[in-house]
């Protein structure tokens, strides 16, 4: 029921536990954007959110929000939007794009989703720990095998 946040974490791991969200419609809240008819409802106070979480509450068995959070919210997406958006910003101010970021999981410690991209950076992390070996230390690499699926 908050008004305002930034995006809602608990939103997000509802709709990955098969959890159907309602949110107030007039929020200014990030996920906000992710609730829709598959996903949850957004409550309107002058409708009665009493009576909208009812019939939330009814349609809940008919909703499937993981599938569409799994359809819509990878970090695949994620890292696809925001290299979009970084590369188009770039291309803006003329400055050229070198390479996309990396996806990564904390699972419960930082690793790459992809094995190509831990062999691309690892020489960048050797670099790095040489020349500052106190704030790089050699273990910030994922081990060999710590990768999720793509």
């Amino acid at each position: 029921m908050s008004r305002r946040e930034g995006s809602c974490v608990a939103a997000m791991e509802a709709l990955f536990a098969n959890t159907p969200v309602g949110m107030r419609a007039d929020a200014h809240v990030g996920s906000r954007k992710y609730i829709n008819k598959q996903t949850g409802r957004l409550l309107s106070p002058r409708r009665g959110i009493h009576r909208e979480l009812a019939a939330l509450l009814e349609a809940a068995p008919h909703l499937e929000p993981r599938q569409w959070a799994v359809d819509h919210l990878s970090c695949h997406h994620a890292i696809t939007r925001l290299n979009h958006e970084l590369k188009h910003h770039a291309a803006g101010l003329g400055q050229r794009w070198t390479r996309d970021l990396a996806a990564m999981c904390w699972n419960p410690y930082p690793g790459y989703v992809r094995e190509q991209d831990w062999q691309e950076l690892r020489p960048l992390y050797e670099g790095l720990h040489r020349e500052f070996p106190a704030v790089f230390p050699l273990n910030l690499v994922p081990p060999a095998g710590n990768f999720r699926s793509s």
